[in-house]
């Protein structure tokens, strides 16, 4: 059975019943709002029907739909929502509810949170990646410039219900997209997370309700020491220097581009090897780790040549003084924060990364040095 879980950050409901008990809270918290669902043109073919089935508290709910995808992750999206919000008598007290992926959830954080200067907001994820992770910890945001996440603010969602039977509907892929995200919070919190991941050969039928519950329980105890992001939840960011140049490169050029997941995975990659080579990951264990990566996502594409990331690595919010920042691993469960490193360091590390996409990871066996 599903436990509400109440902090200070959000009431969190994981479950079978989750969204009966998301009509439980609505009855109790919500009986007189106005309610606005947010989904996109996946969520309200797929998760809409079942969320009015058993959530009898938004049978009369307005319906607000943006379209999907990372490319709709835009001001432009929150302008949609917000006209929708007022043409429909939205007041303070009315309610959005995003049933949807990191993109709704991050879409409709941002345009709660600055609607009339903020509205509730309940999120109901829908996809392993947001499930696990992007609706955790309170960061809502779109993309600006070719930027990832440029323009947002820190706002919590009062509550976040979730059902893991959503994720039936997803293709292995988007399954695939979202586990980068549970092993990433695995090799930041483990000593053994390769032992406790080796569990999980069959992403299309594993039960997901274990993993998700490790996710959000370290998300929640990292974001709760520093929810602003100012000190110690940067580690979170492993593997997203280089996922978002990735990533941000992908969407602005490629037909059909990478997923999130899929970015972080590739970043991960590069950034166990430059873990490997300066903050003293042993080289067995990176192997291991870039084996098990490549594993699950060895049909990436990582053709695309350094001096095309590297304008996005130059933008990076993360950076500080005009120089890149990382968080490397001194081992599993040990991030550190706040590596800077050169264009020359950055740039071997990618060449070592396509190699291994180009040799099956073999390479590693080989001897290669962990220094320049």
């Amino acid at each position: 059975m599903s436990k509400l879980v109440q902090s200070e950050e959000s009431v969190v409901c994981i479950g079978n019943d989750a969204l009966q008990e998301l009509n439980n809270f609505l009855e109790k918290n919500h009986s007189r709002s106005r309610k606005f669902i947010l989904c996109d043109s996946n969520t309200v073919q797929f998760c809409l029907p079942p969320v009015l089935e058993q959530v009898a508290r938004l049978s009369n709910a307005i319906v607000i739909q943006m379209p999907g995808g990372e490319s709709a992750k835009t001001i432009q999206s929150c302008e949609l929502i917000w006209k929708e919000l007022l043409s429909n008598g939205a007041d303070r007290d009315s309610i959005l509810i995003a049933v949807g992926g990191g993109v709704v959830g991050d879409v409709g954080g941002l345009a709660a949170s600055l609607y009339m200067r903020g509205i509730s907001m309940i999120q109901v994820p829908t996809s392993l990646l947001s499930m696990a992770d992007a609706s955790v910890g309170g960061k809502t945001g779109v993309n600006f410039s070719g930027i990832k996440n440029l323009v947002g603010t820190f706002s919590k969602p009062q509550a976040i219900f979730t059902w893991p039977g959503f994720l039936k509907t997803l293709p292995v892929r988007h399954l695939k997209s979202g586990f980068a995200e549970v092993i990433k919070h695995h090799f930041l919190s483990m000593p053994d997370s390769l032992v406790k991941l080796g569990k999980y050969t069959d992403l299309s039928s594993d039960d997901y309700e274990e993993l998700i519950r490790h996710s959000v329980s370290f998300k929640r105890q990292v974001v709760g020491a520093d929810f602003r992001d100012l000190t110690s939840r940067r580690i979170l960011n492993f593997g997203h220097t280089i996922g978002h140049a990735v990533e941000a490169r992908s969407l602005e050029r490629d037909e059909h581009p990478l997923l999130h997941g899929e970015a972080i995975a590739i970043g991960m990659i590069c950034e166990l090897i430059l873990s490997r080579r300066y903050a003293g990951l042993p080289a067995d264990k990176a192997m291991e780790a870039c084996a098990y990566l490549y594993s699950y996502y060895s049909e990436l594409n990582v053709y695309f040549q350094f001096s095309e990331l590297q304008p996005f690595l130059d933008s990076d919010k993360k950076n500080k003084n005009s120089q890149v920042s990382f968080v490397l691993l001194k081992d599993f469960g040990m991030p550190v924060t706040d590596y800077f490193l050169s264009a020359a360091q950055i740039k071997n590390a990618w060449e070592e990364c396509q190699v291994m996409f180009r040799t099956a990871i073999t390479f590693m066996n080989d001897g290669i040095s962990n220094q320049e």
